[in-house]
């Protein structure tokens, strides 16, 4: 418990938002409804059992011994999302940014292959929520009446 708001500082937020933001990518199928969760199960995406069925420390553990690539896993989130996104009952995702998330997986995976570890969530995707401003990327703050122009500057860090 935090004695006040100075306790909590900007690196402890943004590695607990990143985290939680990552989990929404593996693993929070049990945090659908039931007719979601059935349409899902029916879903060709389901199809494999693959990197996005697994436990986000799993997913860590693989990266960090080099048996799967932050390319990989990129790649099965993208195929994911691609399959599940446009269902009505979900369509958790305003923007995906594929083509960026490819190039930081690329950047991190040559990282992780020299050796360089940056700590548990590198080479993860993470999901951001649509509150946050990120350079070249339009915010709606989750509302189809607002439409913010894609920022020019960064305001938001993710781990690469």
């Amino acid at each position: 418990m935090l004695k006040s708001d100075a306790d909590c500082s900007r690196r402890s937020f943004l590695g607990t938002a990143l985290a939680g933001a990552a989990s929404l990518v593996f693993g929070a199928a049990h945090l659908v409804s039931t007719e979601t969760a059935s349409i899902l199960s029916s879903s060709a995406a389901t199809a494999s059992d693959d990197i996005t069925s697994l436990k986000l420390h799993e997913v860590a553990a693989l990266v960090k011994q080099k048996k799967i690539s932050p390319v990989e896993i990129t790649r099965a989130c993208l195929v994911r999302i691609e399959a599940l996104n446009p269902l009505p009952l979900l369509n958790a995702f305003i923007t995906v940014t594929a083509e960026s998330a490819l190039a930081e997986a690329r950047q991190a995976e040559s990282e992780v292959q020299k050796g360089m570890w940056r700590g548990p969530l590198h080479g993860i995707p993470i999901a951001l929520k649509d509150l946050f401003d990120t350079a070249g990327v339009r915010t709606t703050d989750g509302k189809q009446l607002i439409r913010k122009a894609a920022t020019s500057a960064l305001t938001f860090m993710t781990f690469s």
